[in-house]
């Protein structure tokens, strides 16, 4: 982290007072924090055309996240300001327009529903709450079954980490990455839920019952398997809404998890096509994502121009 003892001085002192991340703002200083070192100075210092070129290398999408990044910058800089430290006496974040923050939007992303591991990893880490970031990566590597009952009731002691493996509440054994693990410890550990938007910041506090994705303690106790889902519905389509990508429904990303997955293991296995791969590895396939029924011709159409 550029600068990193007056930036978490400022962590330690925003996080008493304002309702947001410490995790979240430190991830947002680490990012900047490459750009910082090749212009040789600390993002309180840029100018209008600095701040530009680095919101338009990032390739986002969304106004929510393009917006609650430079407020937070914003915020940065003028705690910076009252301790005299900018040398032009400005705090350029405070000229960022809506229509200059829209200016620096990938448009073509936005239009996208196939996107790379890599981009919806870039995707997640924007998320505030490692709970939300366990249900969108949990159901991109293994899948969303009926009422999302395998992210509802995961458990970590049912996460095998050094195996890279993770029993399912419905029985299968499937591999998970080390990111996933990350974001289920994390989650599990969170007693605090951060709910931003561009009107207000607040939090809410979690009930541990046991999983990895806790409730809200104005939940209602004894819910159904499907109002438990139903809640997990709503809020990936939150979440996905939030990234600007509410053109991509939760369907659509565990399609975009699957593809993934088939082109890892075509690599891994040396195949030339998702055919061979399908041909060979069908039921470690269905598996990985609770496939009852698979027509293997008609799913390799489905996909072809994603291969």
């Amino acid at each position: 982290m550029y600068n990193e003892e007056l930036k978490r001085q400022y962590i330690a002192e925003k996080v008493a007072t304002v309702s947001i991340s410490p995790t979240y703002l430190e991830a947002r200083f680490q990012e900047i924090g490459a750009t910082e070192t090749l212009l040789g100075k600390d993002l309180a210092y840029f100018t209008t055309q600095e701040i530009l070129e680095y919101y338009k290398t990032q390739n986002y999408t969304s106004f929510n996240i393009i917006n609650l990044l430079n407020s937070i910058f914003n915020m940065y800089t003028q705690w910076c300001l009252q301790k005299n430290l900018v040398p032009d006496n400005q705090n350029h974040y405070s000229e960022m327009t809506p229509e200059l923050l829209f200016s620096c939007l990938n448009k073509r992303l936005q239009q996208s529903k196939y996107l790379t591991r890599e981009q919806v990893l870039s995707y997640i880490k924007e998320l505030p709450n490692p709970k939300d970031q366990f249900m969108l990566l949990g159901i991109y590597e293994f899948g969303k079954q009926e009422n999302f009952y395998n992210i509802c009731y995961a458990t970590m002691k049912n996460i095998n980490e050094k195996e890279g493996t993770m029993l399912l509440p419905t029985g299968e054994t499937v591999e998970i990455s080390k990111e996933l693990i990350h974001f289920a410890k994390q989650s599990e550990d969170a007693d605090i839920y951060y709910s931003v938007s561009e009107k207000e910041k607040k939090t809410m506090p979690l009930v541990d019952e046991g999983y990895i994705i806790k409730d809200y303690p104005n939940v209602l106790s004894g819910s159904t398997e499907w109002q438990k889902g139903r809640r997990i519905y709503r809020a990936i389509d939150r979440n996905l809404e939030y990234l600007g990508l509410s053109h991509i429904s939760s369907n659509n990303w565990v399609e975009n998890g699957k593809i993934n997955y088939i082109k890892t293991k075509m690599k891994l296995y040396g195949y030339n096509n998702a055919e061979e791969y399908l041909k060979n590895h069908v039921k470690e396939f269905t598996n990985q994502y609770q496939i009852k029924t698979f027509c293997r011709s008609r799913y390799l159409a489905k996909i072809s121009d994603f291969l």
